[in-house]
């Protein structure tokens, strides 16, 4: 085994392949159902213009929908802060 490195980069299309059937092996290996995930977003409006959103991954077992979501992006400009705008975008999740 040669000298091991930890760097800090972008992950490649091979190498998101490579982990995401990692997971499934894993998940595999241990009697676990194999996940998927489905991305879900919401936007925020005033009128038409952006004011701020939320994104996340929902996880499925199957066909079900397994007790977790992991989110990703939440994200309110500025001038709409401390208006309720952020824990609106999340309670719609």
């Amino acid at each position: 085994m040669g000298e091991i490195r930890i760097i800090e980069r972008d992950t490649t299309s091979v190498e998101l392949e490579r982990i995401n059937a990692g997971f499934d092996e894993h998940a595999v290996d241990n009697g676990v159902e194999i996940q998927s995930s489905v991305r879900i977003g919401f936007i925020a409006l005033d009128g038409e213009k952006f004011i701020g959103c939320e994104s996340g991954l929902a996880y499925k077992n199957g066909i079900e929908y397994s007790s977790w979501f992991y989110l990703t992006d939440l994200f309110v400009e500025k001038e709409y802060r401390l208006q309720g705008i952020g824990s609106k975008l999340l309670k719609v999740l």
